[in-house]
C-alpha cells in the first residue's frame, strides 16, 4: 500500500517533505506526519505478514477467543475455589479439582509446567512478550479507556 502525503504551507500544497520545508513549513511537523505515515505502512506490512503467516482474521480470533475461553475457567476455578476460612492447602485442592474437571485425561499442573518451559526455551514465542509487558499494558489501558468512554461518557458507575 502506498501512502501519498502532501503539505500545505502559505497556501500552496507541497507533495514532497523538503519542498515543504524549504517553502518555511514547520520540519518537526513535517517529520511527525512523515513518521506517522510510515508508521501506517509498517503496520500494514506487518499486519499483512500476520494473515499470511498465521491466518485470517477469522481464524485468529477464534484462537484468541479460545485462549481467552482458557483464562476465564482458570479464573472461574480460582473464585469457585475461595472461601474465607479455607486454608491455602484447602483451596489449592479445590483449585485442582475443578482446574482437573475442565482438562479432561489431562493433568493441568502438567500443561502449565510444559506450556511454561516451551515458551522460556523459545519453542513458544507470546506476541505479547514480544511487544513487552509494559507496551501491552499501554495498548490495554488506551483501547479499555476508549470503550469505557463509549459505554459512559459520563464515567457514572
Amino acid at each position: 500500500m502506498q501512502v501519498l502525503l502532501s503539505f500545505e504551507h502559505g497556501g500552496m500544497i507541497y507533495n514532497d517533505a523538503a519542498m515543504a520545508i524549504e517553502a518555511g513549513a514547520d520540519p518537526v511537523a513535517v517529520q511527525a506526519a512523515q513518521d506517522a505515515i510510515d508508521g501506517i505502512g509498517n503496520r500494514d506490512v506487518i499486519r499483512g505478514k500476520i494473515e499470511r503467516e498465521a491466518g485470517d482474521i477469522p481464524s485468529l480470533l477464534g484462537t484468541t477467543s479460545d485462549a481467552a475461553t482458557i483464562a476465564v475457567l482458570v479464573g472461574a476455578c480460582f473464585m469457585a475455589s475461595l472461601d474465607e476460612k479455607t486454608s491455602y492447602s484447602a483451596f489449592r485442592a479445590k483449585a485442582n479439582a475443578y482446574m482437573k474437571e475442565i482438562s479432561g485425561d489431562n493433568d493441568p499442573t502438567e500443561i502449565a509446567k510444559a506450556f511454561l518451559a516451551a515458551i522460556a526455551s523459545g519453542d513458544v514465542r507470546m506476541p505479547a512478550l514480544e511487544k513487552g509487558i509494559v507496551d501491552v499494558l499501554a495498548e490495554v489501558t488506551k483501547r479499555s479507556n476508549a470503550v469505557a468512554q463509549a459505554i459512559n461518557p459520563v464515567g457514572e458507575a
